[in-house]
């Protein structure tokens, strides 16, 4: 009785306790941030809108992935992963759909999906 008294009691301090668990990517803003130029990469509340800005907060291009690139047929209308690499944003939306972006005009491709 003592166990289940003591996991009952860590569950409720870490806020666990008859919540089902969240395994959606949590976002964070921003989401990725080029260090040699200092623009940082942003998301909206809804992981659909790609925003650049630079150092001094000036937003220098935003992009709807969702509606320029389209519904995924698979995995949540949202965008997943941002990274930045060779003047590029390589997005993941869905669940395994891929796009990538032109980093200094925010021109978006859509690559397909595996």
């Amino acid at each position: 009785m003592k166990y289940v008294s003591a996991l009952c009691a860590c569950l409720s301090l870490c806020g666990c306790a008859g919540q089902k668990q969240d395994t959606s990517v949590p976002v964070e803003i921003p989401v990725a941030t080029d260090t040699e130029s200092g623009i940082s990469l942003q998301l909206d509340d809804n992981a659909q809108i790609l925003t650049a800005q630079s150092k001094d907060g000036k937003t220098l291009w935003s992009i709807d992935v969702i509606k320029e690139c389209g519904v995924p047929a698979v995995g949540q209308p949202k965008v997943r992963s941002v990274t930045v690499e060779k003047g590029k944003v390589n997005v993941v939306f869905g669940k395994h759909s891929f796009a990538t972006v032109d980093f200094r005009s925010g021109t978006i491709e859509t690559q397909g999906a595996d």
